[in-house]
């Protein structure tokens, strides 16, 4: 049983856009990652690395936010990370 030629497009356009969402929301986890790490020392006041949380679903963007998913993920995670290192 051969598959027809639209369904192995069809196909073939799920697994490039697989590929694209996964390398995307890496770079987002990335700055996250990057962020909460210098927002936690910043406002801590501690040169130790901290316990970083997972990194959350990449919310939706407004006008004000950065186009780059490393600078969004980095702003998240800046933000979270300062408020977390106030808390100790």
């Amino acid at each position: 049983m051969s598959m027809s030629f639209p369904k192995i497009i069809l196909i073939g356009f799920i697994a490039f856009l697989s590929c694209s969402l996964n390398a995307t929301r890496q770079e987002f986890c990335d700055g996250f990652y990057q962020g909460y790490v210098e927002g936690w020392n910043r406002s801590s006041g501690s040169i130790f690395q901290p316990s970083v949380p997972l990194c959350p679903f990449e919310p939706r963007r407004t006008v004000r936010d950065p186009k780059d998913d490393y600078e969004f993920g980095y702003e998240i995670g800046y933000d979270q990370g300062t408020e977390d290192g106030r808390r100790g």
